[in-house]
């Protein structure tokens, strides 16, 4: 049997955190160390990447991957298909 989804996502993270202690040379700090600027830029470094890989997914997949696609899943595709007819 495969793994679950949590148990990568989990899998995903405790990388994460291991190469970071190997990088740093320590685990990560709860004492203060990142404030609320950084946590806040590094979320919007975060935000610049997805929209990049968007951008590439969207070039690469046009017809499955175009914004509008997904505004599309949220809504009834019955009414949808009546509304664009």
């Amino acid at each position: 049997m495969s793994k679950g989804s949590n148990a990568k996502v989990l899998k995903k993270i405790t990388d994460r955190l291991l190469l970071g202690n190997t990088t740093f040379q320590r685990e990560i700090p709860i004492d203060g160390t990142y404030g609320l600027i950084e946590s806040l830029e590094e979320c919007l470094d975060l935000s610049i990447y997805l929209a990049a890989k968007l951008v590439e997914l969207e070039e690469r997949e046009p017809l499955e991957y175009k914004s509008y696609n997904l505004i599309k899943q949220r809504v009834d595709r019955d009414e949808y298909n009546e509304r664009e007819k």
